[in-house]
This record gives C-alpha cells, structure tokens and sequence, in this order.
C-alpha cells in the first residue's frame, strides 16, 4: 500500500511484467476436464415426450334442470333433460344425450381400466348435438341442499347461468364435486387464485346442543334433579321402599299407612306412630342417601330394561351391547362404503338457490362483465378490444347493458 502510494505521488507507473495468465492452465488435471467438459447425449433433440394427460377427466350422465339465465333472469324452460356431461380440464360441456345401440358393449371402462357401469355411467353411449360449453372462471358449485325433490342433486353456477344437476349415485356425487372444485381452482390466473374450501370435518347437523362437560352442578341442574326426585318418589312409592329397608323398630316408615284400623298398642319406651289419611298425608321426602339410591336405580331401570319385574324374576337379561361400562350409548355399526360416502358428502360445500355469489364478476361470451344483482345491471369491467363498437364513459369504453 505504501509502496503504490508512493507510485501515485511521484508520477512512476509500472507496466505489467507481462500477459495475463491463461486459465486454461488451470484445467490441466484430467479430472477437471472430464468434469467441466459437457458433450451432448446421443439423443439429443430426439427425446421422445411423455403422453399428454389431464387429471381431471370425468364424464356422466346427468339430468339438467335450468334456474338461472343471463346471470338474473328465470330460465323459460325449467324442465329436465338428460345429457351427457364432459369435465375436461376447466372446460365443462354438455352434449344431448344419445341411447346405445342394441349391439353395444355390455361393460364399459374408464382411463385406469376400472368397470363402470350403471345409470350415471352407462355402457355405449355416444356423444349427441353439442350443447353448450361453459369457463369456470368465477364458478361456484355444491350440493342443492334446498332441492328435496330428487335426492342427489348438485348446484352450479358458470358464466351467466345457474342449473341443477341430478345423478342416482351417492359416488357420483362426491366425483363429481371433488372434480368440480378442483377445476374451479385452477381455472383463474395465478394471482387471482383463492384458497380451496375443501373440508376434513363434517358440517355440523341441526341437533340440540349438549354440554360436553357432563352434567354440571348448576342451579338449573339441582332445580332439575329435586324435581326429578319428587315426581319418583311420589309416583313409584315402592321404589322409595325398596332403597331403604327398615334398621330399627323405632324408625317409622317412609311410606305412611293406607288403613282405616287402629294403631297396634307398643311398648311404653316406643313412640306411638300416628296415622293419616292419604289424602291429607304430604308426599314422603326420602334422605340424601336415599334420593341417590333412588336416581341410580331409576338410571339404571332406563337404560337396562327387563321385560320382568325385578321382584319377581330372579334371571337377568344381558346387557345391552350398544351401552358403554359408563352408560354412555354407543351402537355398534356395520361400517360400509357406502357410509364412507355419506361422511365425504357432509364435508362437501353446500350451494342453494339464496346463497350469495361469491363474487360480483362474471364470464358471459368470452368478457368480462361486473354484475349488480339488486338491478339486475350488466357493466364491462375491462376495455374492449379494438374495432369494436362502444358507447364510452368519460372515454374509458365502459358500457351498461341489459342481459335480455
């Protein structure tokens, strides 16, 4: 450093002794030739590219019914209709629906080889008139939970309409949605794509509410339980008398007496027992004790029943399978493929006819259109392409429309 400084003030500069070096001496080893050395493949620009393949590929036979056309307008023909419905993609077309013919292949085969058959899968049928065709951008699907008159029936909503989809099959139902959201994620750009709403857990049923910390020690509850207490022991008596058995003779009865007779003369040292009539007698208040007696046996008479009285037959029944050791019921199920499906179709998304759209922004003939749904006004959210005829806004080529 000093020695450049000095270089600098006294106005010597020093010519390099020579050359820069070559760097290709420093790939002298065999080693680093043979790695840094890249020769083309032998089959190079001949590679052969693997076959094109769409996951989501499904098709069925559906039955349509149209609710909605031109985003806010009753269909004019709400009828069913069958037809052959094509998920390709992001792309969903319906086609008419065309008979096989008499001499048709009885078994039918999908893309993995697997057997289909069936009302929503039918063997041998042909492609009919082409429909219509519709983007999934800005789509919405689910299960018509509003609709009761058919039973499995999906709701959708593309472009400008909305229509009902009706299969006989629960597997077809779930294929079907899996498939549908799925397309609808990917249908829009990267930036303008959402999180799936796909679900691990059933959707909550329509039940009453229990604690599910048990039965706690609240005013209610204790309310609950004495009255509990004072209807059994008024109504079964003899329950009351077979808790607590007599410990001494001068211990009176919980149950007072029922007759008209005089009192039987005791000893001196024993309190004569008084007798009332039944109708002004208060009901009996058993004892702690025994009020837990009692609930545990009324408890336990409701969840183990006998068809005998338990006086009077000495043999039990076994107990009820379906009964936990803690009382709590849990039945025992035959678990099948077809219950698998009900729990996939609870954890799908609902969609009825006064669900709210998701978003204001629909897909009709290829544009872009912002809907209001209060008045049923259509406006362009996008400039339109070039020679085409627009009645500008402050000369942005904004247009209202009315969808008719």
């Amino acid at each position: 450093m000093d020695e450049y400084y000095h270089q600098e003030e006294g106005g010597i500069v020093s010519e390099p002794p020579g050359p820069p070096p070559n760097y290709d001496a420093l790939l002298e080893s065999p080693t680093l030739r043979r790695r840094f050395n890249i020769q083309p493949r032998e089959d190079e620009g001949r590679e052969v590219l693997p076959p094109y393949s769409c996951e989501i590929s499904v098709q069925s036979v559906f039955l349509r019914k149209m609710e909605l056309e031109g985003a806010v307008h009753k269909a004019s023909d709400r009828n069913w209709y069958k037809v052959l419905v094509t998920l390709q993609g992001t792309a969903l077309s319906f086609h008419k629906y065309q008979k096989p013919g008499m001499f048709s292949s009885s078994s039918a085969r999908d893309a993995s080889g697997r057997k289909i058959g069936g009302p929503d899968f039918p063997s041998g049928v042909k492609r009919g008139l082409f429909l219509r065709s519709y983007n999934l951008q800005h789509a919405d699907v689910g299960i018509a939970a509003d609709y009761l008159k058919k039973r499995y029936v999906i709701r959708v909503r593309a472009e400008g309409d909305q229509f009902l989809l009706s299969c006989h099959k629960i597997e077809t139902v779930v294929l079907w949605l899996q498939s549908l959201f799925a397309a609808i994620d990917l249908a829009p750009p990267l930036d303008d794509r959402e999180i799936p709403r796909d679900l691990s857990i059933p959707r909550r049923t329509r039940r009453r509410l229990v604690a599910r910390g048990g039965f706690s020690a609240t005013p209610a509850n204790t309310a609950l339980v004495r009255e509990q207490e004072e209807i059994i022991s008024t109504q079964f008596p003899r329950l009351a008398e077979s808790v607590s058995p007599p410990s001494s003779s001068s211990t009176p009865s919980l149950t007072p007496s029922r007759t008209n007779s005089s009192p039987t003369p005791t000893s001196s040292s024993a309190t004569p027992i008084s007798i009332s009539s039944p109708i002004s007698s208060s009901p009996p208040t058993p004892t702690p004790t025994a009020r837990t007696s009692l609930l545990h046996r009324a408890r336990h008479a409701i969840q183990f029943p006998t068809s005998t009285s338990s006086h009077s037959s000495s043999t039990h029944q076994p107990p009820n399978p379906n009964l936990t050791s803690d009382g709590k019921w849990r039945p025992q199920h035959q678990w099948t493929h077809f219950y698998d499906m009900m729990y996939a179709k609870r954890c799908m998304a609902v969609l009825t006819q006064r669900s709210p759209r998701k978003s204001n922004l629909v897909i009709m003939k290829g544009k872009r259109w912002m809907v209001d749904w209060a008045t049923g006004k259509l406006e362009r959210c996008e400039p339109p392409d070039y020679g085409e005829a627009t009645v500008g806004r402050e000369g942005v080529g904004m247009r209202d429309v009315r969808v008719g």
